[in-house]
Order: C-alpha cells, then structure tokens, then sequence
C-alpha cells in the first residue's frame, strides 16, 4: 500500500498467501479480498491478520445451496449495511504450480472453453450467510454497487457485457443485461456522479465471440495448434457508463504502447488509477485532460 497515496513509498501491507485479486475497505477499515484458492478472506484494520470469511455457499441459499466457491474474483462492500457482493468466477478452480503461486490466467482460459458457469454472491458479515444471487454468468468478474444500492453489477467477461442484479423494487431478485461492451471486460468500479468505470481487458476475436454461443466450437479451440490458438489483442481500453447504462466515455490506447490488458479502474480526485495484467507498476490518467 502507499500510505498519503504517496506512489513512491510503497510498503507491504500484509501476507495473505494464495492469490488475492479484487478487493475492497469496508466501513472500519478492514480489508476484504477475493482469493481464488481460499475465498473470501479478510485482513484486520488494527492487528493486519488474515481471517478467512466464506468459501461455501450457505444451505439457506434459493440457489445452489451448500456448493463451493471456486473461484472468488472480485467484490464490492455495501457502506450501509456492509454486505459484500462478490463474483465466483467459473466452476474451474485454479491450480497451485509451486509455493505461493497459482495459475489464474490458465483457469480463466480454460473456463472460456467450459462456458457460463459463473456467479454473483453475497456474504453478509452480521449472519455469516452466503447466498448466490445470480449464476450462469460467462466468467463473472468485476462488481460494482450503485450509487444508490439498488442494484449490483457484474461485468460478464467473455459475454462482452454486464449484467445487473436488482437489490430493491419491484424488479429486486432479478438479473438483467445491463449493456454490450466492445471488449471483454474486467474490473467495475462506481465513479463520481453515481458513474461507472469499466476496464475492458481486449477486444474479443470473431472466432472467440462465435465460440461463446458454440459448443463445438468451443471444444474445437483446444485442439488446435498453438499459432491457431485465441490470443487476445493488447490495447487499453476504459470505458465510462451513466448510471442507467449509456455510454459517456471511452478512453483508447489502440497499440498498447502507453498501457493495455486494463483489468482494474478506480477513480479518486479526478484520476483514473489503472491496473493491468501484464507488466508491473499503475497507471494514472488525469481526469481533467479531457
């Protein structure tokens, strides 16, 4: 972590193990993280010691009762009641490859060839209840809370898409497409003005978008030799959505020159900080060139 968000002195924050992905500070300042080899997990604000939370549906659940989490990806913490919505990614779990690391990208890929098999929970901290609120998703990723905590959405990574899971009204306990995106998105975040950032990863090739709505096609990929194999494009993609769904910004890096392969956007004082999967460091894109 960066104490001030001072960039230049950044110092470890804890040892978790596993492999930590999304993550986010609830209302005391505890930090709760989607690790897909242990689940949720969370690390104490004053002690900096690592408490496991959930990696099994509870048996109270409407849907999927007592199945296991295989593949926590990313979350975002209700302030007010301090629920955490989070993704399970796909039912393919990852593998360990030697002491501390694990092979995430290889589960991604190989869920992209199993199919819609991802889900949006939710872990409430006051019961210990884990529910799943929405499955059948194409590698559930990036979650975000609206402004108003009306509805959660999820981003849909080889769908291209997001979804949104209504929490209140007369629509609450139903899922919905939220919008089409021009790529495969990864992380969501709320940005000001009840906004949304996505971060798009890569645009998806014609044969990945056909194989998404083919099996055949599907199981084909694998066998194939690795010249002919899906290699996704590395640009940079973030888009900007209204809180209904509207595009209002897309900002593009088409060569990937400055940054590409974008899997995290948060806005903070008119700035994008930006991860990625490939290569070190964070991007910063100043708001106020714009």
């Amino acid at each position: 972590w960066a104490p001030g968000g001072n960039l230049s002195q950044i110092e470890l924050y804890a040892y978790v193990g596993g492999a930590p992905l999304g993550g986010g500070i609830d209302s005391i300042g505890n930090l709760i993280i989607c690790d897909p080899a242990k689940g949720l997990i969370m690390v104490e604000a004053d002690t900096r010691k690592t408490v496991f939370l959930t990696d099994r549906v509870s048996e109270t659940s409407p849907l999927d009762p007592g199945s296991a989490v295989h593949f926590a990806d990313d979350l975002d913490i209700s302030p007010t009641s301090g629920i955490v919505y989070f993704s399970d990614a796909t039912k393919v779990s990852v593998q360990r490859v030697q002491a501390g690391n694990y092979a995430t990208e290889d589960a991604s890929q190989k869920s992209f060839y199993n199919g819609a098999t991802g889900r949006l929970l939710s872990y409430n901290p006051a019961t210990g209840e884990t529910l799943v609120l929405a499955k059948d998703l194409y590698f559930a990723n990036g979650v975000a809370l609206s402004e108003n905590e009306d509805f959660v959405v999820v981003a849909a990574t080889f769908s291209s898409a997001l979804f949104r899971h209504w929490l209140t009204g007369s629509k609450a306990g139903t899922t919905e497409k939220f919008v089409n995106l021009p790529g495969a998105p990864d992380g969501v975040s709320l940005g000001s003005r009840g906004t949304f950032w996505v971060a798009i990863f890569a645009p998806l090739p014609n044969l990945a978008v056909h194989a998404t709505r083919t099996p055949f096609i599907r199981w084909l990929s694998p066998q194939l030799p690795g010249f002919l194999q899906l290699k996704p494009s590395r640009t940079g993609m973030v888009v900007q959505l209204s809180p209904t769904g509207e595009v209002l910004k897309f900002l593009h890096d088409p060569t990937g020159e400055t940054i590409s392969s974008i899997t995290a956007v948060t806005e903070h004082d008119r700035k994008l900080y930006l991860g990625r999967i490939h290569g070190s460091g964070i991007g910063m894109y100043e708001l106020q060139k714009m």
